[in-house]
C-alpha cells in the first residue's frame, strides 16, 4: 500500500509530466517541403496540415523559401484554415532576379517587405490589403486581414494554403519550402537574427517572446 508521500509523488509527477506535454504543444513550427516549380503565369498553390496546437493562436509567423528570376513578377498570399480570408504576404516585391531566402513574415519587425529588394533574408511585416488586380486563377476568399495578428484567437489547426501567383510573363522559380511559427516558436531555418533589420530599439525586447521550438514536419 502506498502512503500519502507516495500518492502526492505520483500526483506531482502527472501534474508535471501534463504541464510538459501542453507546453511542447503550445510552441510548435510546421514546416512543408514541396520544391514546387513556380511556372511562367500560371497560379500555384501548396497546403500544409496543421494538427495537435491549442486552438488558440496567440503568435503567428511565416517562414517562405523561394527562388525566382524576378521577385517582382510574384504575388505571394496565405489563407488560414476555413478559407474566409486570406492575406497578401508580398506583391511585385522590388526585383530582378532575388530569393526570399527563409523569410519570415512577422508582424514586430520593423520594415514591410516592399521596403527591401534582391534577396531577403531577415524579418519583414507583410504587405497586407486588398489584392487588386489579383489575376490568378485560384479563386480567393472574399475578405481580406491586414496583418498575422489579426490570426490571434483564431483557430490554428486545419489546412494553411500558400498561393503564388506570377502574373507577369518571363522568368520561372521553385518554392523550396515554407512553414508556420506557432506561438512563440522559431524555425531553426529562419533567419539567425530575426530583427536584424530594426533600427528602434523598442521593438527589440519582442525577441524575448520567442519559446521552445518543437519541429514538426
Amino acid at each position: 500500500m502506498s502512503g500519502p508521500r507516495e500518492k502526492i509523488g505520483g500526483a506531482l509527477a502527472l501534474l508535471v509530466t501534463g504541464w510538459l506535454a501542453a507546453s511542447s504543444a503550445v510552441a510548435q513550427v510546421y514546416t512543408h517541403s514541396p520544391e514546387l516549380a513556380i511556372p511562367d503565369s500560371p497560379t500555384v498553390s501548396d497546403q500544409l496540415v496543421v494538427a495537435g496546437v491549442p486552438s488558440s493562436i496567440s503568435d503567428i509567423n511565416v517562414i517562405v523559401d523561394i527562388a525566382h528570376a524576378d521577385l517582382s513578377h510574384l504575388d505571394m498570399l496565405l489563407i488560414p484554415p476555413g478559407g474566409t480570408s486570406y492575406l497578401v504576404l508580398a506583391a511585385d516585391t522590388a526585383g530582378p532576379e532575388g530569393f526570399f531566402d527563409h523569410t519570415r513574415f512577422d508582424d514586430d519587425a520593423c520594415r514591410f517587405i516592399y521596403n527591401g529588394s534582391g534577396t531577403f533574408h531577415a524579418s519583414y511585416r507583410p504587405k497586407g490589403g486588398l489584392m487588386i488586380p489579383y489575376q490568378g486563377d485560384y479563386p480567393l476568399p472574399a475578405s481580406w486581414i491586414s496583418m498575422l495578428d489579426a490570426l490571434n484567437g483564431t483557430n490554428a489547426n486545419g489546412v494553411w494554403t500558400l498561393v503564388i501567383d506570377d502574373d507577369t510573363a518571363g522568368g520561372v522559380g521553385v518554392l523550396h519550402s515554407w512553414s508556420l511559427e506557432l506561438n512563440g516558436a522559431t524555425d531553426p531555418a529562419g533567419p539567425s537574427d530575426a530583427f536584424e533589420l530594426c533600427t528602434s530599439a523598442a521593438i527589440s525586447p519582442s525577441v524575448s517572446r520567442r519559446g521552445a521550438m518543437v519541429h514538426v514536419r
